[in-house]
Protein backbone atom coordinates (compact mmCIF):
# COMPACT_ATOMS: atom_id res chain seq x y z
CA UNK A 1 0.00 0.00 0.00
CA UNK A 2 2.87 2.38 0.71
CA UNK A 3 4.19 1.82 -2.81
CA UNK A 4 0.83 2.05 -4.61
CA UNK A 5 -0.94 4.63 -2.43
CA UNK A 6 -3.96 4.29 -0.17
CA UNK A 7 -6.39 5.03 -3.01
CA UNK A 8 -5.30 2.06 -5.13
CA UNK A 9 -6.49 -0.79 -2.91
CA UNK A 10 -8.45 -2.44 -5.70
CA UNK A 11 -5.37 -2.50 -7.91
CA UNK A 12 -3.14 -3.83 -5.15
CA UNK A 13 -5.34 -6.83 -4.23
CA UNK A 14 -5.16 -8.56 -7.66
CA UNK A 15 -1.39 -8.00 -7.78
CA UNK A 16 -0.99 -9.41 -4.28
CA UNK A 17 -3.08 -12.43 -5.28
CA UNK A 18 -0.79 -13.02 -8.30
CA UNK A 19 2.28 -12.85 -6.05
CA UNK A 20 0.82 -15.33 -3.54
CA UNK A 21 -0.14 -17.74 -6.32
CA UNK A 22 3.32 -17.54 -7.89
CA UNK A 23 5.00 -18.13 -4.53
CA UNK A 24 2.89 -21.26 -3.97
CA UNK A 25 3.84 -22.50 -7.43
CA UNK A 26 7.50 -21.73 -6.78
CA UNK A 27 7.54 -23.71 -3.54
CA UNK A 28 6.07 -26.74 -5.34
CA UNK A 29 8.68 -26.78 -8.14
CA UNK A 30 11.46 -29.33 -7.95
CA UNK A 31 14.99 -28.59 -9.10
CA UNK A 32 14.41 -30.53 -12.32
CA UNK A 33 11.19 -28.65 -13.05
CA UNK A 34 12.93 -25.33 -12.44
CA UNK A 35 15.72 -26.22 -14.89
CA UNK A 36 13.22 -27.31 -17.53
CA UNK A 37 11.30 -24.08 -17.08
CA UNK A 38 14.48 -22.01 -17.39
CA UNK A 39 15.25 -23.55 -20.77
CA UNK A 40 11.86 -22.91 -22.31
CA UNK A 41 12.05 -20.22 -24.99
CA UNK A 42 9.60 -17.86 -23.23
CA UNK A 43 11.86 -17.78 -20.17
CA UNK A 44 15.19 -18.08 -21.96
CA UNK A 45 14.57 -14.95 -24.05
CA UNK A 46 13.98 -12.98 -20.85
CA UNK A 47 17.15 -14.36 -19.29
CA UNK A 48 19.11 -13.39 -22.41
CA UNK A 49 17.67 -9.87 -22.22
CA UNK A 50 18.68 -9.67 -18.55
CA UNK A 51 22.19 -11.03 -19.22
CA UNK A 52 22.85 -8.58 -22.07
CA UNK A 53 21.43 -5.68 -20.06
CA UNK A 54 23.83 -6.39 -17.21
CA UNK A 55 26.80 -6.91 -19.54
CA UNK A 56 26.04 -3.71 -21.41
CA UNK A 57 25.66 -1.86 -18.10
CA UNK A 58 29.30 -2.68 -17.39
CA UNK A 59 30.41 -2.02 -20.97
CA UNK A 60 28.94 1.49 -20.88
CA UNK A 61 32.25 2.42 -19.27
CA UNK A 62 30.98 3.79 -15.99
CA UNK A 63 33.40 1.64 -14.02
CA UNK A 64 36.22 2.73 -16.31
CA UNK A 65 35.58 6.22 -14.94
CA UNK A 66 35.00 5.10 -11.34
CA UNK A 67 37.97 2.73 -11.11
CA UNK A 68 40.52 4.76 -13.06
CA UNK A 69 39.29 8.34 -12.66
CA UNK A 70 42.44 9.40 -10.80
CA UNK A 71 44.67 8.14 -13.62
CA UNK A 72 42.41 9.59 -16.34
CA UNK A 73 42.18 13.04 -14.74
CA UNK A 74 45.94 13.15 -14.22
CA UNK A 75 46.42 12.44 -17.92
CA UNK A 76 44.01 15.27 -18.73
CA UNK A 77 45.88 17.61 -16.39
CA UNK A 78 43.19 18.55 -13.85
CA UNK A 79 43.06 18.11 -10.09
CA UNK A 80 42.17 14.43 -9.83
CA UNK A 81 40.93 14.40 -6.23
CA UNK A 82 38.44 17.25 -6.84
CA UNK A 83 37.18 15.78 -10.12
CA UNK A 84 36.78 12.32 -8.59
CA UNK A 85 34.76 13.77 -5.70
CA UNK A 86 32.50 15.66 -8.11
CA UNK A 87 31.91 12.51 -10.17
CA UNK A 88 31.00 10.48 -7.07
CA UNK A 89 28.62 13.13 -5.71
CA UNK A 90 26.94 13.57 -9.10
CA UNK A 91 26.45 9.82 -9.43
CA UNK A 92 24.84 9.61 -5.98
CA UNK A 93 22.48 12.57 -6.40
CA UNK A 94 21.30 11.65 -9.88
CA UNK A 95 20.60 8.07 -8.83
CA UNK A 96 18.11 9.48 -6.30
CA UNK A 97 16.44 11.37 -9.16
CA UNK A 98 15.93 8.11 -11.06
CA UNK A 99 13.73 6.81 -8.22
CA UNK A 100 11.17 9.44 -9.19
CA UNK A 101 11.60 9.13 -12.96
CA UNK A 102 11.51 5.35 -13.39
CA UNK A 103 7.75 4.99 -12.83
CA UNK A 104 6.82 8.24 -14.57
CA UNK A 105 9.00 8.23 -17.67
CA UNK A 106 9.43 4.48 -18.09
CA UNK A 107 12.25 1.96 -18.02
CA UNK A 108 12.95 1.76 -21.75
CA UNK A 109 12.73 5.53 -22.16
CA UNK A 110 15.34 6.16 -19.44
CA UNK A 111 17.68 3.54 -20.90
CA UNK A 112 17.38 5.09 -24.37
CA UNK A 113 17.79 8.67 -23.16
CA UNK A 114 20.68 7.74 -20.89
CA UNK A 115 22.33 5.76 -23.68
CA UNK A 116 22.10 8.64 -26.16
CA UNK A 117 23.44 11.09 -23.58
CA UNK A 118 26.40 8.83 -22.80
CA UNK A 119 27.18 8.31 -26.49
CA UNK A 120 27.29 12.06 -27.08
CA UNK A 121 29.37 12.82 -23.99
CA UNK A 122 31.84 9.98 -24.50
CA UNK A 123 32.28 10.78 -28.21
CA UNK A 124 32.70 14.47 -27.37
CA UNK A 125 35.29 13.78 -24.68
CA UNK A 126 37.27 11.50 -27.01
CA UNK A 127 37.17 14.07 -29.81
CA UNK A 128 38.40 16.89 -27.54
CA UNK A 129 41.26 14.69 -26.29
CA UNK A 130 42.22 13.75 -29.85
CA UNK A 131 41.91 17.15 -31.55
CA UNK A 132 43.59 19.21 -28.84
CA UNK A 133 46.14 16.49 -27.95
CA UNK A 134 45.47 17.00 -24.27
CA UNK A 135 47.29 13.84 -23.21
CA UNK A 136 50.40 14.60 -25.25
CA UNK A 137 50.67 18.02 -23.66
CA UNK A 138 49.88 16.50 -20.23
CA UNK A 139 46.87 18.74 -19.89
CA UNK A 140 48.34 21.54 -17.87
CA UNK A 141 44.92 22.68 -16.70
CA UNK A 142 43.98 23.69 -20.26
CA UNK A 143 40.48 24.67 -21.30
CA UNK A 144 40.27 21.46 -23.34
CA UNK A 145 41.06 19.47 -20.20
CA UNK A 146 38.22 21.08 -18.25
CA UNK A 147 35.84 20.62 -21.19
CA UNK A 148 36.72 16.92 -21.13
CA UNK A 149 35.98 16.73 -17.40
CA UNK A 150 32.63 18.46 -17.97
CA UNK A 151 31.72 15.92 -20.65
CA UNK A 152 32.72 13.07 -18.33
CA UNK A 153 30.43 14.53 -15.65
CA UNK A 154 27.61 14.67 -18.22
CA UNK A 155 28.34 11.01 -18.98
CA UNK A 156 28.04 10.12 -15.28
CA UNK A 157 24.80 12.10 -15.02
CA UNK A 158 23.22 10.13 -17.88
CA UNK A 159 24.40 6.82 -16.45
CA UNK A 160 23.08 7.56 -12.97
CA UNK A 161 19.45 8.14 -14.00
CA UNK A 162 19.49 5.52 -16.77
CA UNK A 163 21.63 2.44 -17.08
CA UNK A 164 22.87 2.47 -13.48
CA UNK A 165 19.61 1.78 -11.61
CA UNK A 166 17.17 0.94 -14.43
CA UNK A 167 19.05 -2.14 -15.66
CA UNK A 168 18.53 -3.64 -12.19
CA UNK A 169 14.86 -2.62 -12.12
CA UNK A 170 14.16 -4.33 -15.43
CA UNK A 171 16.01 -7.54 -14.56
CA UNK A 172 14.09 -7.79 -11.29
CA UNK A 173 10.62 -7.58 -12.85
CA UNK A 174 10.66 -9.37 -16.21
CA UNK A 175 10.86 -12.89 -14.73
CA UNK A 176 7.98 -14.95 -13.28
CA UNK A 177 8.18 -15.18 -9.50
CA UNK A 178 8.54 -18.95 -9.55
CA UNK A 179 12.00 -18.74 -11.18
CA UNK A 180 12.91 -15.14 -10.38
CA UNK A 181 15.55 -15.99 -7.78
CA UNK A 182 17.49 -18.25 -10.15
CA UNK A 183 17.08 -15.90 -13.14
CA UNK A 184 18.25 -12.83 -11.21
CA UNK A 185 21.25 -14.82 -9.94
CA UNK A 186 22.23 -15.59 -13.54
CA UNK A 187 21.95 -11.96 -14.62
CA UNK A 188 23.85 -10.78 -11.54
CA UNK A 189 26.65 -13.21 -12.42
CA UNK A 190 26.70 -11.64 -15.90
CA UNK A 191 27.09 -8.20 -14.31
CA UNK A 192 30.08 -9.27 -12.25
CA UNK A 193 31.60 -11.03 -15.25
CA UNK A 194 31.40 -7.77 -17.19
CA UNK A 195 32.84 -5.93 -14.19
CA UNK A 196 35.80 -8.31 -14.10
CA UNK A 197 36.44 -7.86 -17.84
CA UNK A 198 36.36 -4.05 -17.53
CA UNK A 199 38.73 -4.05 -14.54
CA UNK A 200 41.13 -6.38 -16.36
CA UNK A 201 41.13 -4.77 -19.81
CA UNK A 202 40.95 -1.03 -19.02
CA UNK A 203 44.61 -0.56 -17.89
CA UNK A 204 45.76 -2.37 -21.04
CA UNK A 205 43.64 -0.09 -23.25
CA UNK A 206 44.69 3.13 -21.50
CA UNK A 207 48.38 2.27 -21.84
CA UNK A 208 48.13 0.98 -25.40
CA UNK A 209 48.13 2.89 -28.67
CA UNK A 210 44.46 3.68 -28.07
CA UNK A 211 45.27 5.76 -25.00
CA UNK A 212 42.37 7.56 -23.31
CA UNK A 213 40.71 9.01 -26.42
CA UNK A 214 40.74 5.63 -28.22
CA UNK A 215 39.29 3.91 -25.16
CA UNK A 216 36.51 6.49 -25.04
CA UNK A 217 35.71 5.95 -28.74
CA UNK A 218 35.56 2.20 -28.11
CA UNK A 219 33.16 2.72 -25.21
CA UNK A 220 31.01 5.01 -27.37
CA UNK A 221 30.74 2.18 -29.91
CA UNK A 222 29.68 -0.27 -27.21
CA UNK A 223 27.13 2.27 -25.97
CA UNK A 224 25.66 2.48 -29.46
CA UNK A 225 25.24 -1.31 -29.48
CA UNK A 226 23.65 -1.18 -26.01
CA UNK A 227 21.18 1.51 -27.07
CA UNK A 228 20.21 -0.41 -30.22
CA UNK A 229 19.74 -3.54 -28.10
CA UNK A 230 17.30 -1.72 -25.82
CA UNK A 231 15.45 -0.21 -28.78
CA UNK A 232 15.06 -3.51 -30.64
CA UNK A 233 14.78 -6.11 -27.87
CA UNK A 234 13.36 -4.59 -24.68
CA UNK A 235 9.63 -3.95 -24.22
CA UNK A 236 8.40 -1.15 -21.96
CA UNK A 237 7.27 -2.66 -18.63
CA UNK A 238 6.28 0.52 -16.82
CA UNK A 239 3.01 0.03 -14.92
CA UNK A 240 2.61 -3.59 -16.04
CA UNK A 241 1.45 -6.31 -13.65
CA UNK A 242 3.18 -9.69 -13.42
CA UNK A 243 0.43 -11.27 -15.52
CA UNK A 244 0.62 -8.60 -18.22
CA UNK A 245 4.43 -8.88 -18.41
CA UNK A 246 4.01 -12.61 -19.09
CA UNK A 247 1.51 -11.82 -21.84
CA UNK A 248 3.81 -9.12 -23.19
CA UNK A 249 6.62 -11.62 -23.75
CA UNK A 250 4.26 -14.05 -25.46
CA UNK A 251 3.51 -11.50 -28.21
CA UNK A 252 5.37 -11.40 -31.54
CA UNK A 253 8.65 -9.45 -31.46
CA UNK A 254 7.52 -6.34 -33.36
CA UNK A 255 4.30 -6.05 -31.40
CA UNK A 256 6.15 -6.51 -28.12
CA UNK A 257 8.79 -3.82 -28.58
CA UNK A 258 6.43 -1.37 -30.35
CA UNK A 259 9.09 0.70 -32.14
CA UNK A 260 6.76 3.68 -32.63
CA UNK A 261 5.40 3.77 -29.06
CA UNK A 262 7.29 6.91 -28.02
CA UNK A 263 6.62 8.59 -31.37
CA UNK A 264 2.88 8.17 -30.86
CA UNK A 265 3.18 9.24 -27.25
CA UNK A 266 5.20 12.38 -27.86
CA UNK A 267 4.03 13.71 -31.21
CA UNK A 268 0.70 15.56 -31.45
CA UNK A 269 0.38 14.37 -35.06
CA UNK A 270 1.09 10.75 -34.15
CA UNK A 271 -1.45 7.96 -33.95
CA UNK A 272 -3.93 8.46 -31.15
CA UNK A 273 -6.20 5.89 -29.54
CA UNK A 274 -9.87 6.49 -28.90
CA UNK A 275 -11.66 4.50 -26.27
CA UNK A 276 -15.33 3.53 -26.00
CA UNK A 277 -16.88 1.07 -23.59
CA UNK A 278 -20.11 -0.91 -23.67
CA UNK A 279 -21.46 -3.88 -21.70
CA UNK A 280 -21.40 -6.87 -24.02
CA UNK A 281 -23.97 -8.99 -22.14
CA UNK A 282 -25.74 -8.94 -18.80
CA UNK A 283 -24.65 -12.44 -17.79
CA UNK A 284 -21.03 -11.30 -17.61
CA UNK A 285 -21.65 -9.68 -14.25
CA UNK A 286 -19.92 -11.84 -11.64
CA UNK A 287 -18.92 -11.98 -7.99
CA UNK A 288 -15.21 -12.10 -7.11
CA UNK A 289 -13.68 -11.58 -3.67
CA UNK A 290 -16.74 -9.63 -2.58
CA UNK A 291 -16.54 -7.21 -5.55
CA UNK A 292 -19.04 -7.13 -8.34
CA UNK A 293 -17.28 -7.14 -11.69
CA UNK A 294 -18.54 -6.76 -15.23
CA UNK A 295 -16.66 -7.59 -18.41
CA UNK A 296 -16.71 -4.86 -21.03
CA UNK A 297 -15.36 -4.62 -24.54
CA UNK A 298 -12.86 -1.86 -25.26
CA UNK A 299 -12.30 -0.71 -28.80
CA UNK A 300 -8.97 0.99 -29.43
CA UNK A 301 -7.57 2.19 -32.70
CA UNK A 302 -6.32 5.18 -34.68
CA UNK A 303 -8.67 8.03 -35.41
CA UNK A 304 -8.06 7.76 -39.14
CA UNK A 305 -10.49 4.87 -39.50
CA UNK A 306 -8.10 1.92 -39.36
CA UNK A 307 -9.23 -1.37 -37.88
CA UNK A 308 -10.00 -1.29 -34.17
CA UNK A 309 -8.40 -3.63 -31.67
CA UNK A 310 -10.82 -5.29 -29.25
CA UNK A 311 -9.59 -5.61 -25.69
CA UNK A 312 -11.43 -7.32 -22.87
CA UNK A 313 -11.50 -5.27 -19.69
CA UNK A 314 -12.77 -5.95 -16.19
CA UNK A 315 -14.32 -3.03 -14.32
CA UNK A 316 -14.86 -3.21 -10.58
CA UNK A 317 -18.39 -1.97 -9.93
CA UNK A 318 -19.87 -1.02 -6.59
CA UNK A 319 -23.30 0.55 -6.98
CA UNK A 320 -25.78 0.94 -9.83
CA UNK A 321 -25.61 4.24 -11.71
CA UNK A 322 -28.09 5.84 -14.15
CA UNK A 323 -26.26 4.03 -16.96
CA UNK A 324 -26.20 0.72 -15.10
CA UNK A 325 -23.03 0.61 -12.98
CA UNK A 326 -20.72 2.82 -10.94
CA UNK A 327 -17.19 1.99 -12.10
CA UNK A 328 -14.41 2.37 -9.55
CA UNK A 329 -11.37 0.73 -11.17
CA UNK A 330 -10.22 -1.03 -14.30
CA UNK A 331 -8.13 -4.08 -15.07
CA UNK A 332 -7.46 -4.63 -18.78
CA UNK A 333 -6.23 -7.70 -20.62
CA UNK A 334 -5.38 -7.88 -24.32
CA UNK A 335 -6.94 -10.65 -26.38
Amino acid sequence: MRLRGAGNMREVVPELTDIKTSLKTKSSLSRTQTCRLLFTWRIMQRILIGVFLQLFQQFTGMNVIMYYSTSIFKRIGVASYISTSVVGALNFLTTILSIVLVDKVGRKALLLLGGLGMILSMTGAATVLLVFRVEEEEGGGSVAGYVTVTLICFFVFNFAYGWGPVAWVVTSEIYPLKIRGVAVSITTAANWTGNFIIALVTPILLNSVLRTFGTFYLLAGLLLLATLFVLLCLPETKGESLERIDKLFSKPWLERIDLFYYLRLGCPWGVRRRRSYSVTSGNQLQERDGDRRVLLQEEMGPENGAELETVEATFVVETPSPTGYSISSLNESNN
